[in-house]
């Protein structure tokens, strides 16, 4: 890692390590299209596919990092995702209510959701420090 390419206008994240397998092995490195950096938290599109096709869209998987952590692939199965959110996003209440619900959808929300997250922390930050006696 280190080395960062911008290309039109998202951040290619050359990755180590990555958590993909193939039938020789892990993947050496790969390039994942930034889809939201914020909170802690990073989210890449990887599209096994080269060069970008259709088929691409249907095939690509979404990767999230939360600070230094290792990559972890998204879930494609809603309820799945859900779950996997509740466990990272669980403590602000507005969020693991609809995560409990199954009400978000993984390639729809995923970015979405960790913006909120994001957002509510920064709140409950503020808050904390403009409170009495802090």
């Amino acid at each position: 890692m280190g080395d960062t390419v911008v290309a039109a206008r998202d951040l290619i994240v050359p990755t180590r390590h990555f958590p993909f397998s193939r039938r020789r092995g892990l993947l050496p490195a790969a390039f994942g299209r930034q889809v939201y950096r914020g909170g802690g938290f990073q989210l890449i599109n990887y599209d096994p596919q080269r060069p970008a096709t259709l088929l691409t869209a249907l095939s690509s998987r979404l990767l999230l990092r939360r600070g230094q952590e290792a990559w972890q692939v998204l879930p494609t199965n809603t309820v799945k995702f859900n779950q996997f959110m509740l466990v990272l996003l669980g403590n602000n209440p507005e969020l693991a209510t609809g995560l409990r619900a199954s009400q978000y959808h993984p390639r729809r929300d995923a970015a979405q959701l960790l913006e909120r997250y994001a957002d509510w922390q920064t709140r409950q930050f503020l808050q904390s420090i403009t409170q009495p006696g802090h």
